[in-house]
């Protein structure tokens, strides 16, 4: 049908006018997109064309505007007609200048660069932009007549050489071009050394069946133009490479006869040139993208020449140009630029409704967004070779005969342990060989075919016993179970991908100008797969070769191993596993699920069925239809299959029939059925698509049954409601999103914003929050907060900075502009729990005093792994003044943390969510997120978001021997967000603790932790000191001896120790058997009373026997208040002042005039308590009477000491003897039988550490190294060396060896896991205080202690929660005596808080255990709307907190605000500061409880005794 260009009249175009008043004037924003189309009708009506535009308007929704001959040639451009989008070329005709005056004007989005189409006119220019863009070109130089006058005698050329100017010179042959690029008369000079003889080859474009025509003799070279020279290069094969591109990520490639062969051009039977499609290089696919981005070219042509030795040169760059007859190529293309008219759209309407540029419409472009200043990129790992697993069952006496008795569960690998696999595979053939069972020797059979073939890569054994069952003879067991796996690593494909999108990432994410500064400062953390750390190595390697002086190839600290991309199941176990339940009980209803209303029941609309069901029609039906095609292809495999044929990747053709008959033995078996089996026959159907297609024939039917399947499945497997998808994307990536936006805040300025309230963490590292300060008329900055520390003591800091360790402080200007902020946070709402609340941001409220804190500013905690901290500490020393060029962070993590942070969000209301984007469920290999911040001239932030699906397309395209599916290059998901609402837009607390408007806060309660102390420690001896026995007197009755109180005694003491330790008489005489012994144990008593600890006590009992005097000697020590926990109250107390009271003076003043404090009898506790107050009541004095002891901090119930008791036994058996969860059909059969008396955290912990005894002998180990390491210090430095103000060399010796002893007994070997907190303790003790020491900085005794932490780390955030019950019953009754007369206490005070006419303040300062009984209490009572989970808190450290808040609305309504903090919950070798550990800021537990709600909170129980 021929094509009609021309409108029907002129007159229906947009009236040109309408420019001045914007679109909108005369199309909404709802309106079709007008595409025009501004070349030559030549152009236009091409097939070509035709094939791409008819694709791109398919949909409707985008309108084809042509623009006649008549019109471009004749008519002014205010005639020409308005269009948001525009595709324009150049061809020989086309008035170019006039198509660039009219985009001046009009501004459409133009898909090619019309202005840089300039350039494709001029070689010169040509071979300058490829130079700059670093792609190969040949030498060259250009002899410009039309720029200069040239005098001919500098052009010189006698048959063998030309030279220029004398300096410049080629040897023949060489290539004569003219500048012009659209002279096509290229000549090609030849000297008498050529095989032909002198003579010159003339180019030309094709005629019928010649392209060049060689004329023979001796000839000069041109002079009537301007030409540029370059070197001939022999081609490889003869042939010329064709090569057309589609930006970002699409290149074709075709190879022809070259025209300087012979002339003739090849054709077959249709007349067509002869050209053969060929897979591009990874090199020449990178020159592609660079070109096309070099030119401002999206869809561009070029020509390339191989050389034989593979190397390459570009030779020609050609613009807008077209494959012909391939309709693969017009399906790409149209793919793309219907995705970019679709962008162009919002930003177009945007743009023309006159909005600011403080708005950033959706779709607006990069230049508009300024300069890059930060890069943040989350990507899964690369294309993986399939999984595999054998489980057999065995007499567990061939097992023990080879690797010994199996106890727990062992893992042996093939590639390390060879021997003694041989050994197990020489026992396997054996059995074989027997008269055992058949089905004995069947199992055996399977595991010696597979160790046979040492083409399975990654294997690895694994042994445990098998649970005793009723049949076993004497209940012993006899059985061990036998797992052999292998696979799951990078394939071949996957490392291609990889170095691909390495240097796709690199060219077209970060700024050509300055790519090599942000890949200086470029820090990769991936999980700790195999498959995804060598992804990152890979990545890393790639970057490192294209860029050597940016990257450092051997720079391995810069890819490291992060825990916080550790994905752990078990956090939305319950939640999967009922969304499960729900989708297999769909897939096998048998029922059709169409697209019309009355198809379903009120309950499953409001349900909101999973999506991609409607389009399945009848889940069963498919699912027996994959059953159906399965059989055939098995059955067609088994067949096809080489008993000794390898696929690809080195996988044994048996195996991929094993791999394919195991899968359509688990989909028959509907007891069984699974999601995970169509996730497994999804990924197994996709991967031999990819790499086996010719030898599994049948997955080509397979592939689309199972496809639909699987959209179904994996779109539904985290959530079937909206309010599914975002509640669990939330628990899964929350840990992860947070350290992203830390990352582009520490790239902002320095350090992440003001922070207050926090989202749920799960490890107990969380970042340190508070408030801006006012300081001497301006906010504080960080190189402030740090010259106060350096030049004030500790102890006589002013009251300001009680807050810079608690506070992360922003720059002047680095939020930007409050009332822009407002625009973008004004009419909508955080939808994750509760409403959004705007006001909050208002930083230039009139009603805020300037002289006081503002409110918070809501955010998230970033609990991340050990590394990422580290490096983000070391990010935080550089200050806001640093002047940085750009930041490169890069996470490699699993699909999932992909999928939850895409889904958080869509399914939040998110300004500038791209309007273009399709929710896609596959999320493939190398799939990633993109955070860009940029920053404006005038200093304004921005964030935009960009998503990859990643290696997306369909399996069965042609690929490359590498057999690499092509990367999609990201496409914007955000256009633009303020980095201050990204952060606020995600944090599950969306609200930070204030209270509301039309609130009156009527009290404050508050429970506190102490503060950091010295370990509690003691030592005994025994002594017959004759001396020492006499000072010590009568000992009928037990002596106490308190330090601080008899000075006297403990003078005379003291020297009595100093004459026993220092008098050789003794030891000469023979006066005490033992006397090495005791005087050995009197020198670690002379230490303990030289270095005056507080709290010291000293204690003798009589020991006499046989009438030979003596006594036990027991020295304690510790326990107490440490300097650095002075200073944590003093900070705390100080930021309690300004965050939780109420900012006006005059109510502060209300709330300190009726405050009390109650503590326990403990020292430690006590100082903590007046240290704290007089830092909240600052610059006053406290009062007198403030401070009270109070019983119910100090009684507890006896039954407590016994229920304690048997948690801890109880948590030890299943730490010695855990369960053996492979015993189980499935993890989940286990977890169902487990729950019921483990916690979910510790059954997620057994199943990763399946042998926790390993992890003690760990631990144990460790220490021993540290006391090995400690005992030359004792030789070269005096055992009485202090460690700081607590300490002495002498003492911690003694401390670990009797850590060591008291975890493992030295003669019975029995473990007490109860001293795990203790060891715990210990490490951060020393890590703060006494490796401070300038001998031991530095030692390895650091290095040491480092691994003792990290050893131990794990087993203390298991076994501190868990001493306090391990099931949820246990732990609510152990809260009801430990806590429930505390909690009684404080849930009447609160009540009479609600009718006192005068607000009131009540803090209590205890002990660990009363938070642990709090917490367990609040979160695990079942009362609703609970913000945080148990197992999200781990450790409560040094001043954990709990607020309750109590507010009274206008209309007598009462509510009561939780808020928790974990205290100083801080890794001690990355976080302390010589001083003290940060105080976490306390988060949001629950906005408002009811007093109806916190009644029930507390236990069923009278306490009224209690309270007497």
């Amino acid at each position: 049908m021929p094509l009609n260009l021309r409108p029907t009249t002129l007159e229906q175009l947009p009236d040109f006018n309408l420019l001045s008043k914007g679109l909108s004037a005369h199309r909404d924003s709802s309106s079709q997109v007008l595409l025009g189309i501004c070349v030559l009708e030549k152009k236009a009506r091409s097939k070509p064309m035709r094939e791409i535009v008819k694709r791109i308007t398919s949909h409707g929704d985008i309108k084809v505007v042509y623009f006649p001959n008549d019109l471009i040639l004749h008519q002014p451009i205010e005639n020409w007609p308005v269009v948001d989008v525009l595709i324009s070329f150049y061809s020989d005709g086309f008035p170019l200048k006039k198509a660039i005056s009219y985009v001046d004007t009009v501004h459409p989005f133009c898909i090619n660069d019309l202005r840089l189409q300039q350039a494709l006119q001029d070689r010169r220019e040509v071979y300058s932009r490829l130079k700059g863009a670093k792609i190969p070109v040949a030498r060259h130089f250009a002899v410009s007549r039309d720029r200069m006058d040239i005098d001919e005698a500098d052009v010189v050329f006698d048959g063998s050489t030309l030279s220029f100017r004398g300096f410049q010179t080629l040897q023949t042959p060489f290539v004569e071009k003219p500048v012009d690029g659209e002279d096509h008369n290229v000549w090609i000079y030849f000297g008498p050394e050529s095989p032909c003889g002198p003579g010159v080859r003339r180019l030309f474009r094709k005629v019928d069946c010649k392209s060049s025509e060689f004329f023979p003799g001796p000839c000069d070279v041109r002079r009537d133009g301007a030409y540029l020279y370059e070197e001939f290069l022999e081609v490889k094969d003869a042939k010329d490479l064709k090569a057309y591109t589609v930006l970002p990520d699409y290149v074709h490639g075709e190879l022809r006869k070259t025209p300087a062969l012979d002339g003739i051009v090849e054709r077959d039977d249709r007349g067509k040139e002869v050209r053969e499609v060929c897979v591009l290089s990874h090199e020449e696919r990178r020159a592609a993208k660079m070109i096309g981005q070099a030119f401002g070219q999206r869809v561009c042509g070029f020509d390339i020449l191989r050389k034989p030795d593979k190397s390459f040169i570009v030779c020609d760059v050609n613009g807008w140009s077209f494959v012909k007859g391939d309709h693969h190529y017009y399906d790409h293309t149209a793919r793309v630029l219907r995705q970019l008219v679709i962008q162009a759209k919002s930003r177009l309407v945007a743009r023309h409704e006159n909005r600011t540029s403080e708005d950033m419409p959706p779709g607006t472009t990069e230049a508009d967004l300024g300069q890059l200043e930060a890069v943040v990129c989350v990507a899964r790992y690369a294309d993986r070779r399939p999984k595999g697993k054998i489980k057999v069952v065995l007499p567990i006496s061939i097992v023990n005969s080879v690797f010994g008795r199996v106890k727990a569960h062992t893992t042996i690998s093939r590639d390390r342990t060879p021997q003694k696999v041989l050994e197990f595979h020489e026992t396997l053939l054996k059995l074989r060989d027997s008269d055992a069972p058949a089905e004995l020797r069947e199992s055996a059979m399977q595991l010696v075919r597979a160790l046979d073939d040492e083409r399975l890569t990654n294997a690895t054994l694994t042994f445990h016993r098998k649970e005793c069952q009723a049949t076993c003879p004497s209940g012993k067991n006899t059985e061990a179970v036998v797992v052999l796996k292998w696979g799951g690593r990078l394939s071949h494909a996957g490392v291609s991908q990889t170095r691909e999108a390495a240097l796709a990432f690199a060219e077209g994410v970060l700024p050509a100008d300055r790519r090599e500064d942000f890949l200086k400062e470029m820090r990769i953390f991936h999980s700790s797969e195999a498959r995804t750390s060598r992804t990152a190595e890979v990545f890393y390697e790639t970057l490192a070769s294209a860029y050597p002086d940016a990257v450092a190839p051997a720079a391995q600290a810069l890819v490291t191993e992060d825990r916080m991309l550790q994905w752990k199941a078990g956090k939305v176990r319950l939640r999967r596993r009922k969304i499960d339940k729900k989708l297999v009980s769909i897939l096998l209803a048998n029922r059709v699920f169409g697209f019309q209303q009355s198809d379903y029941t009120d309950e499953e609309i409001a349900s909101l069925l999973p999506t991609g069901l409607k389009a399945l029609g009848n889940p069963t039906r498919a699912l027996k239809e994959l059953t159906r095609l399965m059989e055939r292809l098995v059955a067609d495999l088994g067949e096809a299959i080489d008993p000794e044929g390898v696929a690809c990747g080195g996988e044994p053709h048996r195996v991929v029939l094993w791999r394919w008959t195991h899968l359509l033995t688990r989909l028959r078996d509907e007891t069984c059925m699974h999601t995970a089996v169509i996730k497994d026959i999804y990924d197994a159907a996709k991967y031999d698509a990819i790499h086996n297609r010719q030898l599994v024939s049948g997955v080509s039917m397979v592939y689309p049954v199972v496809h639909g399947l699987a959209e179904l499945v994996i779109g539904a497997e985290y959530g079937i409601t909206p309010q599914d998808k975002r509640s669990l994307a939330n628990r899964i990536s929350s840990n992860l999103l947070n350290a992203i936006i830390t990352d582009l805040e520490l790239a902002m300025h320095g350090t992440p914003f003001i922070t207050a309230a926090n989202t749920r963490w799960q490890t107990p590292v969380l970042r340190s929050v508070g408030l801006p300060l006012n300081h001497k008329g301006s906010n504080l900055n960080i190189a402030d907060l740090a010259s106060i520390r350096e030049n004030d003591p500790v102890e006589n800091e002013p009251d300001i900075d009680a807050l810079s360790e608690f506070s992360v402080l922003s720059t002047p200007g680095g939020l930007g502009d409050p009332q822009s902020m407002m625009s973008d946070l004004r009419g909508f709402s955080v939808t994750v729990d509760t409403a959004f609340d705007p006001a909050t941001f208002d930083l230039s409220s009139p009603e805020m005093p300037q002289s006081v804190p503002r409110n918070f500013e809501t955010s998230s905690v970033v609990p991340v792994g050990l590394t990422h901290r580290e490096w983000e500490r070391q990010m935080r020393r550089q200050g806001p003044g640093d002047t940085r060029s750009g930041r490169l962070t890069m996470y490699f993590a699993d699909t999932t943390h992909i999928t939850a942070l895409t889904r958080l969000f869509l399914y939040t209301h998110v300004p500038g969510l791209s309007l273009n984007y399709r929710p896609v469920s596959d999320m493939s290999y190398l799939s990633h997120l993109v955070f860009k911040l940029y920053r404006t001239v005038d200093g304004k932030y921005s964030v935009r978001v960009e998503l990859s699906t990643g290696a997306s397309h369909n399996p069965f395209q042609a690929l490359g021997q590498d057999h690499a599916l092509p990367i999609d290059t990201a496409l914007p998901l955000i256009d633009c967000i303020k980095l201050p609402v990204l952060r606020n837009l995600f944090n599950r607390l969306a609200h930070s603790s204030r209270s509301r408007s039309e609130e009156t806060l009527k009290g404050i309660l508050a429970v506190f932790r102490h503060g950091d102390r010295t370990p509690k420690q003691k030592v005994k001896v025994r002594v017959q000191y004759s001396p020492l026995l006499g000072h010590l007197g009568d000992l009928r009755k037990d002596l106490v001896i308190k330090a601080e109180y008899e000075q006297d005694w403990m003078g005379r003491f003291v020297q009595i120790l100093e004459d026993a330790v220092y008098d050789a008489r003794v030891r000469d005489a023979g006066l005490v058997a033992d006397w090495a012994s005791e005087q050995a144990g009197l020198r670690q008593v002379l230490s303990c009373c030289k270095s005056t600890f507080d709290g010291l006590k000293i204690q003798a009992k009589d020991r006499t026997t046989n009438g030979v005097p003596g006594a036990l000697l027991i020295c304690k020590w510790g326990g107490s208040l440490t300097r650095a926990g002075r200073h944590q109250a003093k900070k705390l107390g100080a930021v309690f002042r300004e965050s939780v009271l109420p900012s006006d003076p005059v109510k502060k003043r209300q709330f300190l005039a009726n405050a009390k404090v109650y503590t326990n009898n403990e020292r430690r506790v006590h100082r903590s308590a007046i240290t704290f107050s007089q830092a909240l009541f600052s610059p006053d004095p406290i009062p007198a009477d403030l401070v009270q002891e109070n019983s119910l901090l100090i009684e507890q119930p006896k039954k407590l000491s016994g229920l304690l008791d048997k948690a801890k036994e109880d948590l030890r058996n299943v730490l010695l003897t855990p369960p053996d969860l492979y015993s189980y059909r499935n993890m989940a059969s286990a977890f169902d039988d487990l729950s019921t008396r483990l916690s979910p955290e510790l059954l997620d912990y057994l199943t990763e550490n399946p042998n926790p005894e390993a992890a003690l002998i760990e631990v144990y180990s460790q220490i021993e190294h540290l006391i090995r390491e400690l005992e030359p210090l004792l030789d070269k430095y005096s055992p009485e060396t202090n460690l700081g103000p607590h300490e002495t060399l002498d003492l911690m010796m003694s401390r670990w060896k009797k850590a060591r002893d008291d975890f493992k007994h030295p003669k019975t070997g029995v473990w007490d896991t109860s001293k795990i907190p203790d060891i715990f303790d210990g490490i951060k003790f020393d890590a703060l205080h006494s490796c401070r020491e300038d001998f031991l900085l530095g030692s390895p005794i650091v290095d040491t202690l480092k691994s003792m932490y990290e050893a131990v780390v794990d087993l203390a955030n298991i076994v501190i929660p868990h001493e306090y019950g391990m099931t949820a019953d246990e732990r609510l009754r152990i809260a009801t005596y430990s806590t429930g007369p505390l909690m009684y206490k404080l849930a009447r005070t609160a009540d009479n808080m609600m009718f006192e006419a005068v607000p009131s303040l009540r803090l209590y300062f205890t002990s660990e255990s009363h938070l642990h009984g709090i917490l367990n209490l609040l979160l695990m009572s079942g009362v609703e709307g609970m913000l945080l989970d148990r197992s999200d808190i781990v450790e409560l450290d040094f001043f954990t907190h709990v607020v309750f808040k109590v507010y009274e609305s206008a209309a007598s309504r009462f509510r009561i605000e939780v808020l928790f903090s974990t205290g100083a919950t801080h890794n001690p070798f990355r976080d302390g500061d010589g001083t003290a550990l940060s105080v976490e800021a306390p988060v949001l537990v629950h906005e408002g409880l009811t007093p109806a709600e916190l009644q029930k909170l507390l236990p069923s129980i009278d306490f009224s005794e209690f309270l007497r």
